[in-house]
């Protein structure tokens, strides 16, 4: 019995030191290692944003911290950086039971750079003593910004010029994510399998904040050539690897820009309003359809 209460004391001191040791702040802090966006691309059947994060599963975080009790992970928020008011806005909400990605239709990838952020809604209960839990409900929301690839044509005489805004990560050096400080450039006049072919390649600087590549030998304006960036990280994101339950595609092993090509701005200027004019000449009646309607065009 003596040994007994000795060891029962033993025990209470044990997690009396680990509740101290541990505030609620150090125990987000720690957590929050487990909130990071993984990637950004673009999804090339819509050519939107994709976010691409690894899901812990709560058997794996408990084996990381055997103090917590029922831990689980409710929803994962997504947060898109607005320019003009230098703020992040919610843009969506994935349930933890869902696949770790998050496509942003609201997104417009030809047209600039985007900055994203996720954050987490947990609860769990921590071992106060060797009787009692304490119940604690939790937003985390430390995960570091990244900044997506973006290139930008600029037409100049024979030459073609793409301005380049590499890809970023918040207070880290990307080389510890990408294999080779460049920029691999494909080439096609095949949209669909752009990225059997590749054309070229351009290094940066770590620091760089805008470089360029310059296509010397463009096709003729009147071939239709597509151009993206891409670069490739040095291991694959697996959004399901600490979460085997979970149904998701990858591993995903590039961050790739935007779609471009080689019209001329009035080029293209003048094909939206072709394609616009088409679809002003096309009409159904009655619109609401009801039992029969007559389509003219």
């Amino acid at each position: 019995m003596k040994k007994f209460c000795i060891l029962l004391l033993i025990c209470f001191f044990a997690i009396s030191s680990l509740k101290a040791q541990f505030t609620s702040a150090e125990i987000q802090s720690a957590l929050s290692q487990y909130v990071q966006i993984s990637m950004v691309t673009v999804d090339t059947a819509t050519w939107r944003n994709l976010l691409i994060w690894q899901s812990y599963s709560d058997s794996n975080l408990m084996h990381v911290y055997p103090y917590f009790s029922n831990l689980s992970i409710d929803n994962y928020s997504i947060y898109q950086y607005n320019d003009s008011l230098g703020t992040y806005n919610n843009i969506g909400v994935v349930p933890a039971t869902n696949a770790s990605v998050f496509l942003d239709t609201s997104s417009r990838p030809n047209l600039k750079s985007y900055k994203y952020k996720i954050a987490v809604s947990l609860h769990y209960s921590l071992i106060t003593n060797p009787t009692a839990k304490t119940t604690i409900t939790s937003t985390i929301d430390s995960c570091k910004y990244h900044k997506t690839l973006f290139i930008q044509k600029q037409v100049s005489g024979d030459s073609l010029t793409f301005n380049i805004e590499p890809y970023k990560v918040e207070g880290l050096n990307i080389t510890s994510l990408i294999n080779k400080t460049k920029v691999y450039i494909f080439r096609s006049t095949d949209s669909l399998n752009l990225f059997q072919h590749l054309y070229d390649s351009v290094s940066f600087k770590i620091t760089d904040t805008i470089f360029q590549y310059v296509d010397h030998h463009p096709n003729k304006y009147d071939t239709l050539d597509y151009y993206a960036g891409v670069v490739f990280f040095k291991v694959p994101v697996n959004p399901a690897l600490y979460d085997l339950l979970k149904i998701s595609e990858g591993p995903y092993s590039m961050a790739i820009s935007n779609l471009e090509d080689n019209r001329m701005k009035a080029d293209t200027t003048t094909a939206i309003q072709l394609e616009t004019s088409r679809w002003q000449q096309f009409s159904v009646t009655p619109n609401p359809i009801t039992s029969q309607s007559q389509i003219k065009y």
